[in-house]
């Protein structure tokens, strides 16, 4: 019998081909072609191999062949949408491969096949061409009943939605309506193909399937036909090349923000305020127009609209409609509304920020008025999403919002952006250099003035007024390594009573599960008997967070190297050293430029905990190193990082652009 291992979740290891219990010999295996090989073990059918892998019977087919390995499986509901491939070292005897399942229609289809190899070669051939994006060979179904062909087709259809492969399975759409039309298998061409991006011939099939069936008719189709449209109204526009000839005209500047105060207080929030506010210090005219939508299409209780002035800034809100779902259809309806803003309020030059849900109806309104358009680029949105869900970018959501991203950057007559790594990305997606300057995030100074530690939110906390406080405060994401530095601190928590490690943050919402990462974090603390010393403060208002700083004596952020990481950068640790703190960063590309390590912070290596922990205990140890590396910190934000110094790069473009 072959020996089976199971080393993770997903993979089988085949350690051995042994024998038959008392056969005495090897299994005979039936000769399956060029480069294949079944693997048969007692009580089983000869074609596979049969274990459980998480209570589910599992048959293996493996593919031998090293120029193209592969492994199909079959098995009961539910489907896993992963479908790996992985080398076969057939030398050694060993085999590994990723398990997947497939539907429960091909499962019965090649139980019913019995020991005939037909069933098996014609469903492998067509989920390998599918995977690899080869053309099909539809002629492998010949051998086949037209009904046995079409339950064939609908389960291949199956797995390369789940895999994300859209353009196959428009062509397995198509050749299942040569065998069995219908309205309802049209239905599903127009999704298929609006999900790889044809969106033309997405809405040809849906009126086909109306035509031939009206009862299908009904909200869900009349938005996606409306959606559809919306999309060739907006492509049209955009290609068209028709644009108003400019004139020098209003210097009033329309901020155009993804999200706003007072409703929402993160980075991309805090970045627009305090741009904005150093602008209108130095004397320009600016008014903070909000998208459409926000706040209300992602908390429904809340839906401001009309002029608000908050801190003294005038900002707008419109919450008659929203996304809701929608993607070309508010495109076109914020590009109305942006237009009708823009004139009314005699705008001169239009500056939007990330990503293209306010960026692209901005930047056609702009265009359509004949007004400069500078696009402010804050982070990569399929980048950052991958690094919190893996498998993000292979999804139809991706794709189209990366076609938008790039929709955005061409209308803008200028791009902004955080640091030199992000420019070199955005010359990589055909920005000409030369439009691309950098405005990198900072700070208000004069907000965290370095305080003494307040003493009622030291009590709240349980700190001391002696002890000493290594801190966090930010988002609590996974890529943040906030267990390493709970790794890293562990030794000097457990054995100096006057060190306490403080996190002050939350899950943002609509991504991870809030309570997943921190959950993890407090088990990490509890596992390590720190409970009392490693204290998870949850989330502070932004009124609140000069005082969190008072409360610290150190301040790390030790990110971990990811993509999202060495581009994007954040704004929490130039809060940090504005209040005078002695950081510890990473050294990760998206923070290397906020500190020169031994001069105004230290930087160790990411994901290097020893490296972390010696950091940590150095500034533990030497209050004089605190205190010269965190004054030095202050001078340098207030010199070179201040939204003042931002605001002041900027006025040169403004000119140019007016």
């Amino acid at each position: 019998m072959a020996r089976l291992a199971v080393r993770n979740a997903d993979t089988i290891r085949v350690d051995a081909f042994d024998t038959e219990p008392g056969s005495g010999g090897p299994i005979a295996l039936p000769e399956l072609g060029p480069g294949w090989c079944w693997i048969g073990i007692a009580g089983c059918p000869p074609r596979s191999v049969r274990l459980s892998l998480e209570d589910q019977a599992v048959s293996l087919a493996l593919d031998h062949a090293k120029d193209r390995p592969s492994c199909l499986a079959a098995a009961e509901e539910p489907f896993r949408p992963t479908l790996d491939f992985t080398a076969l070292d057939t030398a050694t005897d060993t085999i590994e491969c990723c398990v997947a399942t497939l539907p429960e229609i091909l499962a019965h289809l090649l139980d019913a096949a019995g020991d005939s190899l037909d069933m098996g070669l014609a469903i492998s051939d067509l989920l390998e061409r599918a995977i690899a994006g080869l053309a099909f060979d539809f002629a492998v179904l010949d051998a086949f009943a037209p009904a046995v062909g079409f339950d064939i087709l609908r389960g291949c259809i199956l797995v390369t939605r789940h895999l994300s492969k859209f353009s196959a399975e428009v062509a397995l759409i198509e050749q299942a309506t040569t065998i069995n039309p219908s309205a309802s298998l049209t239905w599903l061409l127009s999704l298929a193909r609006a999900n790889a991006q044809d969106y033309d011939g997405a809405r040809i099939a849906a009126r086909a399937a109306i035509a031939a069936d009206p009862a299908i008719a009904g909200k869900k189709v009349d938005r996606h036909l409306a959606e559809l449209d919306a999309h060739g109204r907006v492509m049209e526009e955009l290609h068209s090349g028709e644009t108003k000839r400019r004139s020098r005209g209003s210097a009033r500047i329309a901020y155009c923000a993804h999200n706003a105060l007072p409703y929402e207080a993160k980075g991309y929030a805090m970045r627009s305020h305090g741009l904005a506010k150093a602008l209108v210090n130095a004397g320009r005219d600016i008014i903070v127009i909000a998208r459409p939508g926000f706040p209300s299409d992602g908390a429904q209780q809340l839906s401001p609209s009309g002029l608000e002035i908050v801190d003294g800034l005038p900002y707008l809100f419109e919450n008659g409609f929203g996304r809701h779902g929608r993607a070309y259809g508010y495109i076109a309806e914020a590009a109305d509304y942006f237009e009708r803003v823009f004139a009314a309020r005699e705008i001169g030059i239009v500056q939007a920020a990330s990503n293209f849900w306010t960026g692209l109806p901005a930047g056609i309104a702009a265009r359509r008025l004949g007004l400069p358009f500078i696009y402010e680029v804050r982070s990569f949105w399929d980048i950052t999403r991958e690094a919190r869900e893996p498998g993000f970018r292979e999804t139809p959501q991706a794709r189209r919002d990366n076609a938008l991203e790039a929709e955005t950057l061409a209308l803008a007559d200028r791009v902004l952006t955080l640091n030199g790594a992000m420019r070199d990305q955005i010359v990589d997606m055909g920005v000409p250099a030369d439009r691309v300057a950098i405005v990198a995030n900072s700070v208000d100074p004069a907000a965290f003035a370095p305080a003494p530690r307040p003493d009622t939110l030291a009590r709240r906390y349980g700190i001391g007024m002696a002890d000493i406080v290594i801190g966090y405060a930010g988002a609590i994401l996974a890529y943040e390594g906030l267990d390493l530095l709970i790794e890293a601190a562990r030794p000097l928590l457990a054995e100096r009573d006057d060190v306490k490690l403080l996190i002050v943050g939350a899950q943002p919402s609509l991504q991870e599960d809030p309570a997943s990462i921190e959950a993890r974090l407090a088990r990490q603390i509890e596992a390590a008997g720190l409970e009392g010393r490693a204290i998870l403060a949850g989330r502070a208002q932004p009124d609140e967070m000069a005082a969190h700083y008072a409360l610290f004596d150190i301040c790390a952020y030790p990110r971990r190297a990811l993509e999202v990481c060495e581009l994007v950068s954040p704004l929490k640790p130039l809060e940090a050293l504005a209040a005078g703190k002695a950081v510890v960063l990473s050294g990760v590309g998206g923070m290397r430029d906020m500190v020169a390590d031994g001069e105004t912070g230290l930087v160790h290596p990411p994901g290097d905990v020893p490296a972390l922990r010696a950091a940590l205990t150095r500034l533990a140890e030497d209050p004089a190193l605190r205190a010269q590396l965190g004054e030095a910190a202050r001078a340098y934000v207030a010199d070179r990082r201040s939204w003042q110094a931002a605001a002041q790069g900027l006025q040169q473009l403004y000119d140019e652009l007016a």
